[in-house]
């Protein structure tokens, strides 16, 4: 179907010249050689061109009317070629089954925020190397911006918001906050996700395997030392219960 149209001519009259008629008749219509023909037709009616040495006042209407037709079918068969296919998908995140219909290019990332409106997953650099946009996925980090929608189907997903759903900090994150591991709290969330899947395979880790964990995400405000000594407070303290 045809959402919206816009009909304008240039070199037929003193001015520009919308064909407002011609947009109204396309609008909500199907594409089809009959409705050009039509379109064409009441967008000419009103005109009558000046005439010039190149060309008479017909001649100048009647190759306005051809190009509409053929403008319309290009636009018309370049829609086609473009159109989207969606695809379902169910995925558990946070612990709450989630569905949607989504183009199969789209982003792990922007389903999570403009789909399901969890915005506690930030995008940065869009090509996998900052890490803000980390999150679980089946117990592994995975940047999300790299991942695509449809591959997350059937899988458990855990942002950033699932680790307080009541409002109360999880272990790591009142860790980070005690040791001021963050300053814009841009790159907080990535660095949080990252931290927790680690900590989940690796409860025992010391500063250096902590330090390579989350090399891969990128801080531009606190140097990362309150980082690691927030993720080295929270290891602590899960060890001592």
């Amino acid at each position: 179907m045809i959402s919206d149209a816009r009909l304008a001519f240039s070199g037929l009259a003193d001015v520009p010249v919308r064909a407002v008629d011609a947009e109204e008749l396309l609008v909500g219509e199907r594409p089809s050689t009959e409705l050009f023909e039509e379109a064409a037709r009441l967008a000419t009616a009103g005109i009558e061109p000046p005439a010039d040495l190149h060309g008479s006042s017909e001649y100048r209407k009647k190759i306005a009317a051809t190009l509409v037709r053929r403008g319309l079918r290009a636009a018309a068969d370049s829609a086609h070629e473009e159109a989207v296919t969606l695809m379902d998908i169910s995925v558990t995140v946070n612990g709450e089954t989630r569905t949607g219909s989504v183009e199969a290019r789209r982003t792990l990332a922007d389903f999570l925020r403009d789909d399901l409106d969890l915005t506690g997953t930030h995008v940065g650099c869009e090509h996998g190397v900052c890490g803000a946009c980390t999150v679980i996925v089946d117990g592994r980090a995975v940047r999300s911006c790299l991942m695509l929608a449809v591959q997350a189907a059937g899988s458990e997903v855990t942002t950033v918001e699932g680790l307080a759903p009541d409002g109360s900090l999880g272990t790591l994150q009142q860790a980070m906050w005690d040791a001021h591991s963050f300053q814009c709290g841009f790159c907080t969330p990535g660095f949080v996700m990252q931290a927790t899947a680690f900590l989940s395979a690796h409860p025992d880790a010391g500063e250096r395997e902590i330090r390579e964990a989350l090399s891969g995400n990128i801080c531009r405000c606190t140097g990362y030392q309150s980082i690691i000594d927030g993720v080295l407070l929270a290891a602590q303290r899960s060890r001592e219960g």
